[in-house]
């Protein structure tokens, strides 16, 4: 099987068209499987819509949910999209580990999911997120060169270089026990030297955030 998660985390880049082909060509190639997550589709930056991967080729698992793009991690609701056989299979794993799925939670999801609304809440955060981008741009430019990253193009994460001498889980270790302020060390991502922060939480709790990070990187100093 081939794993790729697009839009991606955590670097939020989007795969191109020919990317995706090129992907579905080498599955095709050795009659493999392919599994995507697309479930920071929908949380674009800039540019339409993520093209899904779905119908692309015959042996094609999606998964997504209403957590990322949606915002709305609360419902715990989620979605397969793959062959018949497939799907049948996971609804008897489902049926089997899920004695009685929230009924309300059901119900407020097939109300986001409505194209009019679905519209109207992934307007909403991606102008959060595009906003969020902007300060956290600002923000690294006032740390000179200590910071560098490639802004996002989709999700709701920026992954930071940094130039300070300290791994990045000690780093990000000590911001949450003298600060409580949570990011991902890179070294979950096997890239150490940097760091992942999330930019899709209000502007004001945001920035106290960054200025929380701003502190700690004094006390390092």
């Amino acid at each position: 099987m081939i794993a790729v998660c697009n839009p991606n985390n955590p670097t939020g880049a989007v795969l191109s068209k020919e990317t995706m082909e090129k992907i579905v060509d080498l599955a095709k190639k050795s009659d493999i499987w392919i599994h995507v997550d697309e479930v920071y589709r929908g949380a674009e930056l800039i540019g339409e819509e993520t093209p899904s991967f779905w119908g692309l080729y015959d042996k094609i698992i999606i998964t997504c949910g209403l957590s990322k793009a949606y915002a709305l991690p609360g419902l715990r609701i989620g979605w397969l999209v793959g062959p018949k056989q497939i799907i049948e299979k996971a609804w008897s794993y489902h049926d089997y580990t899920t004695i009685g799925p929230g009924v309300l939670s059901n119900q407020i999801a097939i109300k986001a999911l409505q194209p009019e609304m679905r519209q109207k809440i992934l307007m909403r955060n991606r102008t959060l997120l595009r906003e969020n981008l902007k300060l956290l741009q600002e923000w690294v430019e006032k740390h000179d060169a200590l910071f560098h990253f490639i802004p996002p193009k989709a999700g709701g994460m920026a992954f930071l270089h940094y130039n300070i001498p300290i791994n990045s889980t000690e780093f990000t270790t000590k911001l949450r026990e003298k600060k409580s302020c949570f990011i991902v060390a890179g070294d979950c991502f096997g890239m150490d030297n940097y760091i992942r922060i999330g930019i899709g939480s209000e502007k004001s709790y945001f920035l106290d955030g960054l200025a929380l990070i701003s502190e700690m990187i004094e006390d390092l100093k």
